[in-house]
Protein backbone atom coordinates (compact mmCIF):
# COMPACT_ATOMS: atom_id res chain seq x y z
CA UNK A 1 0.00 0.00 0.00
CA UNK A 2 1.64 2.71 -1.21
CA UNK A 3 1.47 6.63 1.12
CA UNK A 4 -0.61 8.19 -1.77
CA UNK A 5 -3.09 5.54 -1.50
CA UNK A 6 -3.84 7.17 1.64
CA UNK A 7 -3.22 11.26 1.55
CA UNK A 8 -3.26 11.66 -1.98
CA UNK A 9 -6.32 14.30 -2.60
CA UNK A 10 -8.58 11.96 -4.41
CA UNK A 11 -8.22 9.52 -1.30
CA UNK A 12 -9.00 12.18 1.71
CA UNK A 13 -11.38 13.73 -0.77
CA UNK A 14 -13.45 10.33 -0.84
CA UNK A 15 -12.84 10.05 2.69
CA UNK A 16 -14.48 13.10 3.26
CA UNK A 17 -17.41 12.15 1.45
CA UNK A 18 -17.99 9.48 4.10
CA UNK A 19 -17.62 11.19 6.82
CA UNK A 20 -20.29 13.59 6.08
CA UNK A 21 -22.85 11.21 5.96
CA UNK A 22 -25.20 11.56 9.30
CA UNK A 23 -23.07 14.95 10.42
CA UNK A 24 -23.70 17.97 8.49
CA UNK A 25 -26.19 19.45 10.79
CA UNK A 26 -22.46 19.92 12.50
CA UNK A 27 -20.78 23.73 11.95
CA UNK A 28 -17.60 21.82 12.01
CA UNK A 29 -18.30 19.65 9.14
CA UNK A 30 -20.26 22.38 7.52
CA UNK A 31 -17.08 24.10 7.25
CA UNK A 32 -14.86 21.46 5.89
CA UNK A 33 -17.27 20.13 3.37
CA UNK A 34 -17.94 23.80 1.77
CA UNK A 35 -14.14 24.44 1.30
CA UNK A 36 -13.71 21.11 0.71
CA UNK A 37 -11.20 21.90 -2.00
CA UNK A 38 -8.85 24.38 0.14
CA UNK A 39 -8.96 22.04 3.42
CA UNK A 40 -8.59 18.52 1.61
CA UNK A 41 -5.30 20.40 0.31
CA UNK A 42 -4.17 22.08 3.20
CA UNK A 43 -4.82 18.47 4.84
CA UNK A 44 -2.78 16.51 2.55
CA UNK A 45 0.19 19.14 2.29
CA UNK A 46 0.25 18.53 6.00
CA UNK A 47 0.47 15.29 5.79
CA UNK A 48 2.85 14.99 2.81
CA UNK A 49 5.78 17.26 4.69
CA UNK A 50 5.18 15.92 8.12
CA UNK A 51 3.28 18.76 9.46
CA UNK A 52 0.39 17.78 10.89
CA UNK A 53 -0.83 17.65 14.39
CA UNK A 54 -4.42 16.24 15.46
CA UNK A 55 -6.73 18.52 17.19
CA UNK A 56 -7.62 18.41 20.76
CA UNK A 57 -10.65 15.84 21.51
CA UNK A 58 -13.86 16.83 23.18
CA UNK A 59 -16.14 14.93 25.47
CA UNK A 60 -19.44 14.70 26.08
CA UNK A 61 -21.98 12.19 27.16
CA UNK A 62 -24.20 9.40 26.39
CA UNK A 63 -26.83 8.09 28.45
CA UNK A 64 -28.08 4.67 26.21
CA UNK A 65 -27.62 2.10 26.77
CA UNK A 66 -25.35 3.54 29.85
CA UNK A 67 -24.44 6.87 30.77
CA UNK A 68 -20.89 6.69 29.40
CA UNK A 69 -17.93 9.76 28.73
CA UNK A 70 -17.12 9.65 25.32
CA UNK A 71 -14.33 11.80 23.44
CA UNK A 72 -15.05 13.45 20.03
CA UNK A 73 -12.67 13.91 17.21
CA UNK A 74 -12.11 16.70 14.83
CA UNK A 75 -13.93 16.11 11.61
CA UNK A 76 -10.73 16.54 9.43
CA UNK A 77 -8.89 13.85 11.70
CA UNK A 78 -11.36 11.52 11.21
CA UNK A 79 -11.31 12.71 7.51
CA UNK A 80 -7.60 11.40 7.71
CA UNK A 81 -8.02 8.26 9.88
CA UNK A 82 -11.09 7.34 7.90
CA UNK A 83 -8.57 7.03 4.95
CA UNK A 84 -6.08 5.56 6.67
CA UNK A 85 -8.60 3.05 7.93
CA UNK A 86 -9.81 2.48 4.32
CA UNK A 87 -7.50 2.13 2.55
CA UNK A 88 -4.50 0.30 3.92
CA UNK A 89 -5.82 -0.69 7.71
CA UNK A 90 -8.80 -2.55 6.66
CA UNK A 91 -7.78 -4.51 3.52
CA UNK A 92 -4.75 -5.59 5.07
CA UNK A 93 -5.75 -6.94 8.17
CA UNK A 94 -9.10 -7.83 7.58
CA UNK A 95 -7.74 -10.84 5.39
CA UNK A 96 -6.50 -12.31 8.50
CA UNK A 97 -9.63 -12.24 10.88
CA UNK A 98 -11.68 -15.62 10.80
CA UNK A 99 -14.99 -15.60 8.58
CA UNK A 100 -17.29 -15.19 11.37
CA UNK A 101 -15.99 -12.15 12.92
CA UNK A 102 -18.52 -9.26 11.60
CA UNK A 103 -17.12 -6.44 13.31
CA UNK A 104 -16.72 -3.88 11.19
CA UNK A 105 -17.11 -6.25 8.46
CA UNK A 106 -17.85 -4.92 5.23
CA UNK A 107 -21.26 -6.62 4.25
CA UNK A 108 -21.50 -9.02 7.32
CA UNK A 109 -24.10 -6.51 8.91
CA UNK A 110 -26.91 -7.22 11.21
CA UNK A 111 -28.58 -10.01 9.07
CA UNK A 112 -24.97 -11.96 8.25
CA UNK A 113 -24.64 -11.95 12.15
CA UNK A 114 -28.16 -13.51 12.79
CA UNK A 115 -27.63 -15.53 10.15
CA UNK A 116 -24.34 -17.06 11.21
CA UNK A 117 -25.77 -17.09 15.15
CA UNK A 118 -28.88 -19.22 13.61
CA UNK A 119 -26.37 -21.51 12.46
CA UNK A 120 -24.04 -22.12 15.51
CA UNK A 121 -27.19 -22.52 17.20
CA UNK A 122 -28.64 -25.29 14.81
CA UNK A 123 -25.29 -27.47 15.06
CA UNK A 124 -25.20 -26.84 18.88
CA UNK A 125 -29.18 -28.18 19.14
CA UNK A 126 -28.57 -31.02 16.64
CA UNK A 127 -25.66 -32.61 18.83
CA UNK A 128 -26.23 -31.49 22.55
CA UNK A 129 -29.65 -30.28 22.56
CA UNK A 130 -30.95 -28.02 24.87
CA UNK A 131 -28.25 -28.25 27.68
CA UNK A 132 -26.41 -25.30 27.01
CA UNK A 133 -25.57 -21.77 27.95
CA UNK A 134 -24.73 -18.17 25.97
CA UNK A 135 -22.08 -16.11 27.81
CA UNK A 136 -22.97 -12.24 27.57
CA UNK A 137 -20.59 -10.54 28.50
CA UNK A 138 -18.94 -6.73 28.42
CA UNK A 139 -15.41 -5.63 28.78
CA UNK A 140 -14.52 -2.38 31.23
CA UNK A 141 -12.76 0.18 29.37
CA UNK A 142 -11.60 -2.13 25.82
CA UNK A 143 -10.61 1.01 23.87
CA UNK A 144 -8.34 2.90 26.19
CA UNK A 145 -7.12 0.01 27.95
CA UNK A 146 -5.86 -2.20 25.11
CA UNK A 147 -2.08 -3.23 25.38
CA UNK A 148 -0.30 -0.53 22.87
CA UNK A 149 2.63 -3.07 21.94
CA UNK A 150 -0.32 -5.74 21.00
CA UNK A 151 -1.71 -3.57 18.50
CA UNK A 152 1.59 -2.20 17.42
CA UNK A 153 3.10 -5.88 17.01
CA UNK A 154 -0.17 -6.77 14.63
CA UNK A 155 0.34 -3.29 12.82
CA UNK A 156 3.76 -4.20 11.62
CA UNK A 157 2.86 -7.81 10.35
CA UNK A 158 0.52 -6.97 8.19
CA UNK A 159 1.36 -2.97 7.27
CA UNK A 160 3.98 -1.47 5.28
CA UNK A 161 6.61 0.58 7.90
CA UNK A 162 5.66 3.48 6.86
CA UNK A 163 1.82 2.70 6.76
CA UNK A 164 2.22 0.92 10.56
CA UNK A 165 3.91 4.20 12.07
CA UNK A 166 1.55 6.26 11.25
CA UNK A 167 -1.29 3.85 12.42
CA UNK A 168 0.89 3.60 16.04
CA UNK A 169 0.59 7.68 16.19
CA UNK A 170 -2.94 7.58 15.59
CA UNK A 171 -3.25 4.76 18.53
CA UNK A 172 -0.54 6.34 20.69
CA UNK A 173 -2.07 9.44 20.35
CA UNK A 174 -5.32 9.12 20.49
CA UNK A 175 -5.81 6.86 23.68
CA UNK A 176 -2.88 8.40 25.56
CA UNK A 177 -4.88 11.66 25.41
CA UNK A 178 -7.87 9.94 26.62
CA UNK A 179 -6.48 8.76 29.93
CA UNK A 180 -4.19 11.73 30.54
CA UNK A 181 -7.33 14.05 30.16
CA UNK A 182 -9.36 11.67 31.28
CA UNK A 183 -8.55 9.35 34.34
CA UNK A 184 -12.11 7.01 33.64
CA UNK A 185 -12.46 4.76 30.65
CA UNK A 186 -13.60 7.20 28.15
CA UNK A 187 -14.08 5.66 24.20
CA UNK A 188 -13.00 7.94 21.58
CA UNK A 189 -15.63 8.62 18.76
CA UNK A 190 -16.14 9.33 15.45
CA UNK A 191 -14.61 7.29 13.25
CA UNK A 192 -14.09 3.46 12.53
CA UNK A 193 -10.25 3.07 13.15
CA UNK A 194 -10.05 3.01 16.86
CA UNK A 195 -12.58 -0.18 16.59
CA UNK A 196 -10.51 -1.71 14.09
CA UNK A 197 -7.47 -1.00 16.14
CA UNK A 198 -9.54 -2.71 18.70
CA UNK A 199 -10.22 -5.53 16.53
CA UNK A 200 -6.93 -6.23 14.90
CA UNK A 201 -5.95 -6.07 18.92
CA UNK A 202 -7.79 -9.98 19.25
CA UNK A 203 -5.81 -10.94 15.55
Amino acid sequence: MAMDDIISFEALYKSMKKCQCGVMWKDSTIHFVHNAIEEVIKLHDQLEDGTYKPRSLHSFYVTSPKRREVMGVSFRDRVFQRSLNDNAIYPSIAKSLIYDNCACQKKKGTDFARGRLKCFLQKFYRRYGTDGYVLQCDIAGYYPNMWHDVVEKVFSKHLSPAVAEMAKKVLNWQYSCVQRQYPQPAQAYGCVLPRFMAIGYMV
